[in-house]
């Protein structure tokens, strides 16, 4: 083992064999290497990283058949073999076939890689990955069934259309970006994502392959290699050229290069060989996006480069994380956003603005023009400078970009670009604020301080602040209309629109609740349970009935779980449709075939638990009961449209996956739909079967164990946004009901873009109109109080108990205080507050509270407020000369403490401050 030294960063590399032509860990070319087209680099195996080999020569001797598979032709080589099309003997279905090369078959630690690599792949079982079918060893050569992909790739797509359209390519990765986040959430690490491993299916959508399906890397003219090498220079990351330990970012940054590929045509970095391109890719920047692509978006150029970052710990955090940055590029409509949040953001970017023109105002115009031309000139130049580049460039300025909204184009394509963001501006200032701001300064200018006395002068500058800023704000807003998506006279005049940014389905982390659930499920082994089925070994029973049994096995050769029906009825194999089915909500069949003791069938096992063990006794928030009904609503649909719905449906069958999805795990009900014998259902029939499974499914997900699991008929009871309510009460209880399924999945799908509980602007707004009416109520009882004592009522009780006038006054004063709130409260059943907040007060159960309820919300909130005022009081009042003021202070802050507790709760528990948890109610969206 030799060893060189880097002059630049100083730091030593070891190697064998050639002089390395450049410093893995700054780029630095060193001296005395020879150019090369060809690379040799193999780094510690500690790396973990996946390495490619030589590939098979044209004459490896490989069988016709292999295991009961007939080899068709091959397909491509990979680092550790070649891959055959090939047809499946038994079940009559194309597979392709990797086979280790006899070459790299000598080493053990290449076979137990080559293993380990069909182990890995064989855990995820998603419809945007490659699926694993078997791995087994024959005459001691190693193989792995894959599914066959018969489209082409990403790279031949390139090659024979160039780059791809915007919305085309970002809608192409995302499909590559959700079967890698299948992957990194069961811990596998692609690690050679690149074009030639995405595999185009027939209707256009993308599959993750591993590298050994991709063509020849011998026959890839981009860079030739001999040796060994980490992944794919071209697509690499630097810390896999550096040898350095890899994590999911390393993906990200293959996703961010081949996106690049999609949009370009070329990777991020190209040299004439292979040596040079690893140089640069861990010493350079990439290059601008834009400037191979000027259409792109600027939005869309900034998060390509931030997953090519060099150093990961500047990359995306998350596949996730650069996911969302990419769906406003994706095609699906945008939707505009509405007055409310527009309004919010244009709060927040007036304060921004006013800090801006305080300093344009002080340091510049000011000691130029002097103080009102010097306002004014600073209100004009502040609202361009700020809007317009960061709303051009960017598509939102500060308060647009807390609030998710952007500043898009006309055709909602891409930012407008400064002169348009400018124009924007402009319009706005020009129309709203421009004639105000001149008006108001002209006055000033002639009238000077006869302003501040009263008189016409002062009346005519009064109206002018009014009516002018009005008159201004109407003609801006007077166009917004819902059909024109609320485009204000600025936004017509620039050709600009405000949208809102779609959310990704996003959902919580699981809980430990949902974690220990997922070992519920009772494993037994009864007497007379088979120890093999097929290429199976059998852990024991998860259902032994007579006639049908479902048996938790496992696969030895790729260590997966499965789950194996035994039927005594031979007859009853599932058709081509249920056998060639593959999406992540049903179980996924693998294979079968037939023992002495009947037919038995192999699909994937559930790795989550049953959706009553995973609602608990006190049941799920509907933030995570939606997407659960929202999943299970799709796949019934699906399944109704290519016949696979099975022919029972139960709760046990809908499972939770750990990540918060659903299965439909048909293995437990009854028989899948058999070859040969369609299922005759009545459309009618299939609707009614799978309205029912989701009323009783959301029954359980949302009331747990208080809800018996066969009740599909009572209403049901739990706290949830008024607009889902009207789908519970359709899907079970006493009024119409939905007639067909699709009904119910298309509300499920709007009730995706409704808030599932108060966003933090509604919290926002709940405690500032919580704090802003204490001043008020208290005026009002104030009020009242005084017309009490007009009437003598205060000073006979003072003159009858011999308590002093101030005690008296705040016993009067908290007694009228509880007995006229909640009066109010009982009569509006506290309507008119939640009517503002856009809520609506519930039950913990889900009902409207009745007014006895309302009123005793209401004394929940005051009485301790009053309770403790009135200490104070006494306190104060009967305080000894002397007493430290520290401890009257302490007394009179009680009852704002109370007041902070309250609404501290809020912040932990949206929709509830802690008077609504003592009276069991709570906010929940309108």
């Amino acid at each position: 083992m030799a060893s060189a030294s880097c002059r630049k960063c100083g730091r030593n590399l070891d190697f064998s064999g050639d002089r390395p032509r450049f410093c893995a860990y700054c780029g630095q070319p060193l001296d005395g290497s020879a150019l090369e087209a060809t690379i040799e680099y193999s780094p510690a195996p500690e790396a973990g990283l996946t390495v490619v080999g030589p590939s098979i020569g044209p004459g490896a001797s490989i069988p016709d058949r292999l295991a009961g598979y007939r080899l068709v032709r091959r397909i491509g080589d990979g680092g550790m073999g070649a891959v055959f099309e090939a047809e499946d003997e038994v079940h009559g279905r194309k597979v392709a076939v990797k086979v280790l090369s006899d070459r790299i078959g000598a080493g053990r630690e290449s076979i137990d890689r080559f293993r380990q690599e069909g182990r890995l792949a064989a855990t995820i079982s998603h419809p945007r990955c490659v699926f694993v079918l078997a791995a087994d060893e024959v005459d001691g050569r190693p193989y792995i069934v894959m599914e066959l992909m018969t489209g082409q790739t990403l790279q031949g797509l390139v090659d024979s259309v160039g780059p791809l359209p915007v919305e085309e390519a970002v809608l192409r990765i995302l499909d590559v970006i959700d079967g890698l986040i299948a992957a990194h959430r069961l811990g596998v690490i692609h690690r050679d994502v690149k074009p030639s491993n995405c595999f185009l299916e027939a209707d256009g959508r993308v599959k993750v392959g591993d590298f050994g399906l991709s063509k020849s890397l011998a026959a890839d003219t981009s860079l030739t290699r001999t040796g060994s090498f980490i992944g794919t220079p071209l697509y690499a990351s630097a810390e896999q050229v550096k040898g350095e330990p890899v994590d999911e970012r390393t993906d990200i940054y293959s996703v961010a290069a081949t996106l690049h590929f999609l949009l370009t045509g070329h990777p991020p970095f190209e040299a004439k060989d292979a040596t040079a391109a690893l140089a640069r890719i861990v010493s350079e920047a990439p290059r601008p996006l834009r400037e191979r692509r000027p259409d792109a978006p600027a939005g869309l150029e900034s998060a390509v480069l931030r997953g090519l970052e060099r150093d990961r710990d500047r990359r995306w955090r998350s596949l996730s994380e650069f996911r969302d940055a990419l769906l406003p590029f994706a095609p699906h409509p945008i939707p505009d956003a509405g007055l409310a949040p527009r309004v919010a953001a244009f709060a927040v970017d007036a304060a921004c603005i006013g800090l801006l023109w305080a300093a344009l105002h002080l340091l510049a115009f000011r000691p130029l023009l002097g103080e009102l031309w010097g306002m004014m000139l600073s209100d004009l130049v502040s609202w361009v400078a700020y809007f317009g580049p960061l709303e051009g460039l960017l598509g939102a300025a500060v308060g647009k970009r807390l609030l998710r909204l952007r500043v898009f184009r006309d055709d909602r394509r891409a930012e407008p670009g400064i002169p348009l963001a400018s124009v924007r501006a402009l319009a706005f200032y020009g129309i709203a604020l421009l004639p105000w701001s001149l008006v108001t300064t002209i006055m000033e200018q002639i009238w000077g301080d006869r302003i501040l006395d009263w008189g016409r002068e002062s009346l005519g500058f009064a109206l002018a602040n009014v009516l002018l800023p009005a008159l201004g704000l109407a003609i801006v807003l007077g166009p917004m209309r819902r059909r024109n998506g609320y485009r204000g006279m600025h936004e017509f005049l620039s050709r600009t629109r405000t949208v809102r940014l779609p959310r990704a389905a996003r959902r919580r982390e699981p809980s430990a609740r949902r974690r220990s659930a997922r070992d519920s499920s009772i494993i037994r082994r009864p007497p007379g349970v088979l120890d093999h089925v097929g290429p199976y070994r059998i852990r024991g029973a998860v259902r032994w009935e007579s006639g049908r049994r479902v048996l938790a096995a496992e696969d030895s050769g790729l260590g997966r779980e499965v789950w194996v029906v035994m039927s005594a009825d031979r007859s009853e194999q599932p058709d081509t449709a249920r056998r060639e089915l593959n999406r992540p909500t049903r179980s996924r069949w693998i294979s079968g075939g037939e023992t002495p003791e009947g037919r038995w069938d192999a699909y994937t096992a559930p790795a989550g638990a049953p959706i009553a063990d995973v609602a608990g006794p006190e049941g799920l928030p509907w933030s995570e009961a939606r997407p659960i009904l929202s999943e299970l609503a799709e796949e019934l649909s699906s399944s109704m449209a290519d016949g696979t719905l099975p022919a029972s449906l139960d709760p046990e069958q809908v499972w939770v996956e750990p990540d918060g999805s659903v299965q439909l795990v048909d293995p437990l009900g009854g028989p899948a739909p058999r070859a040969g014998h369609p299922p005759d259902q009545p459309r009618v029939d299939g609707d009614r079967r799978s309205l029912t499974l989701l009323a009783r499914v959301a029954a359980l997900a949302l009331e747990g164990g208080r809800r018996r699991s066969s009740d599909a008929t009572s209403a049901i009871r739990a706290p949830v946004p008024a607009q889902a309510r009207e789908l519970l009460d359709r899907l079970a209880g006493p009024g119409p009901r939905y007639d067909r399924l699709v009904e119910a999945r298309d509300r499920l799908r709007g009730l995706a873009s409704e808030p599932d509980e108060l966003t933090f602007m509604a919290r926002v707004n709940r405690l500032s109109t919580f704090v802003a009416s204490i001043p008020l109520r208290l005026a009002g009882t104030t009020l009242l109080l005084g017309m009490i004592h007009a009437a003598g009522f205060g000073e006979r009780m003072h003159d009858a108990s011999g308590i002093s006038q101030a005690r008296v006054e705040a016993i009067q004063f908290a007694c009228l205080s509880l007995i006229l709130w909640p009066a109010m409260a009982a009569v509006s059943r506290c309507r008119w507050t939640s009517s503002f907040l856009g809520a609506v007060l519930v039950r913990d159960d889900g009902m409207p509270p009745s007014r006895p309820h309302c009123a005793v919300r209401e004394l929940v909130i005051w009485a301790p407020l009053m309770g403790l005022g009135l200490v104070a009081i006494f306190v104060r009042t009967g305080a000894a000369w002397g007493t430290p003021a520290w401890l009257l202070w302490a007394v009179w802050a009680l009852p704002g403490t109370w007041v902070l507790i309250d609404m501290a709760h809020e912040l932990a528990f949206p929709g509830r401050m802690l008077h609504d948890r003592l009276a069991r109610t709570r906010l929940v969206p309108r």
